[in-house]
């Protein structure tokens, strides 16, 4: 029988080896995410043979689980919010561009509603007022949608969901 040190070594290295096949760089996974990919499916194995003591069926599980990296990595993208600063800024002038956006709410004459404005954007979560913000700017949903890598649904919903939040006079 291996010592623990030697299956542990064997067993990272599956795991590496399993991520690799994955084809880590088409999903958009940088070097951080491989290595998270490589300790989860790593420590989950471990565990597996830690409780049951056969290697095979811990190789067995992570080889299983790699698919659920993919749908878990997916899902944790879908619902986190892009960061402005990572989004793409359009040339000046043209739609989309969140400065521009901003320039235009700025300009109204009415301090109050200025007031109002600001405070109500700020109180959104981030992904739904970048996209409030971009559907003021002349953006289409789609256009938002590839602007913000999310799903043209999700642009729906959260647009669906600020209008029933804050009535209809909002976000168009």
């Amino acid at each position: 029988m291996a010592d623990e040190t030697q299956i542990a070594d064997e067993l990272y290295k599956w795991a590496q080896t399993l991520v690799r096949k994955l084809k880590p760089q088409r999903h958009g996974w940088n070097e951080h995410d491989v290595e998270d990919a490589i300790q989860q499916l790593f420590l989950e194995a471990w565990k597996d043979y830690c409780d049951n003591g056969d290697l095979g069926l811990a190789k067995n599980r992570m080889a299983d689980r790699k698919k659920n990296l993919l749908r878990d990595r997916k899902a944790r993208l879908e619902r986190e919010a892009v960061l402005e600063s990572n989004l793409p800024e359009p040339e000046e002038g043209q739609p989309g561009s969140l400065e521009q956006c901003r320039l235009r709410g700025n300009r109204r004459d009415d301090p109050v509603e200025l007031a109002v404005y600001n405070e109500l954007l700020a109180r959104l979560p981030e992904r739904q007022r970048q996209i409030v913000l971009l559907k003021m700017s002349g953006l289409t949903d789609a256009e938002i949608a590839a602007v913000l890598g999310v799903s043209e649904r999700t642009v729906e919903r959260e647009l669906h969901q600020f209008r029933k939040d804050h009535g209809d006079d909002h976000g168009d």
